[in-house]
């Protein structure tokens, strides 16, 4: 059987904006979850210490710190971060460098994974080049395995999952040999813009570029750190994309992963006017939460030839004068 990679479940963030705490869904809003149905019967047999030296034949996973011999006809993802066998197999690496690893490791237990209605293979303990990891396999609608190794220290959390087909031993195989491989450097500085499809001037907008998160740009007034204090933040995303796709398309399918039931939505200023002569699409969407009106969230895609970005803003007061700073930002957007 073959895995067909869903380009939506990859590059967006699935977020709920039902929590009164604005800065719990503000993580949400940045981070990427999925949820799989578990059954089977035995683990893969990682090593239960991965220690290795980097040599020839190891390659570096863009935008992280994790280095890995890749399995046999796996290359660099043009669609995931990490590596991929065409459309049968996926090695996907999310190296959080602002998180924690035993805050997640608190809820990579097989009681709490069993509670979300997910069932574990197996979980176990092991380290991965000296800090403490956990890996759990699992396997999805009876036909697709997943196997996901987290590791890290207080100062950040990796998180590595391939997916591949339950039939298919042999690349179950050269994904375990290519697992053993892992290497990981905590010193390594990461450039996130240097594979950028998009640059701006940041004197147009209060907005400056504050870190990089997995998979996303985050810019917040003047730069600072992200704290409880519901401050507005813009996000962007980057990923690669047929020439059939929209900026609509995109940002219908961005929206209706949070659709949530008892939650209403008021979409207002939507427009397919190009920006900076590339194709692009932008909407406002106002939620409200039990009967209140629940701030803004602001949404513009991009493209141009096979690239394209996703802009998120997300604001809780001061709208209008947010809103107006949001399109500055994007007005300035220049693709490469």
């Amino acid at each position: 059987m073959n895995i067909q990679i869903n380009k939506e479940q990859f590059h967006t963030p699935v977020f709920s904006i039902l929590s009164s705490n604005y800065i719990t869904w503000i993580l949400l809003f940045i981070t990427m979850s999925a949820t799989i149905t578990a059954h089977g019967q035995t683990s893969a047999p990682i090593n239960t210490a991965i220690n290795n030296t980097l040599t020839r034949t190891h390659i570096n996973i863009p935008f992280t710190r994790l280095y890995i011999i890749p399995p046999e006809n796996f290359i660099i993802s043009k669609s995931l971060n990490g590596l991929d066998k065409g459309n049968t197999a996926t090695i996907k690496v999310v190296d959080n460098l602002e998180g924690n690893y035993y805050w997640e490791a608190e809820r990579f237990t097989k009681l709490k994974i069993e509670k979300k209605g997910i069932s574990v293979i197996d979980l176990n303990k092991i380290k991965v080049n000296g800090y403490p990891a956990k890996i759990v396999s699992m396997l999805e609608d009876q036909t697709i395995k997943h196997l996901t190794i987290l590791f890290g220290d207080s100062t950040f959390a990796t998180t590595i999952t391939a997916t591949y087909s339950l039939n298919d031993e042999e690349t179950e195989k050269e994904i375990i040999t290519s697992l053993n491989t892992i290497s990981y450097k905590k010193n390594k500085e990461i450039d996130p813009f240097e594979s950028a499809y998009f640059s701006f001037e940041e004197s147009n907008s209060k907005f400056k570029f504050s870190e990089f998160r997995p998979n996303a740009y985050m810019y917040t007034i003047n730069g600072k750190k992200l704290k409880n204090t519901g401050d507005p933040l813009i996000a962007i995303y980057q990923y690669p994309v047929d020439k059939s796709v929209t900026p609509g398309s995109i940002t219908d399918g961005i929206i209706r992963q949070f659709k949530h039931p008892g939650t209403k939505y008021t979409i207002k200023n939507s427009s397919s006017e190009s920006i900076s002569g590339y194709d692009a699409y932008t909407v406002e969407v106002y939620p409200q939460v039990q009967g209140k009106n629940n701030g803004v969230l602001y949404f513009c895609v991009i493209i141009k030839d096979e690239k394209a970005i996703d802009v998120k803003g997300i604001a809780n007061h001061d709208i209008e004068n947010n809103l107006k700073e949001f399109r500055k930002l994007v007005a300035a957007i220049k693709m490469k």
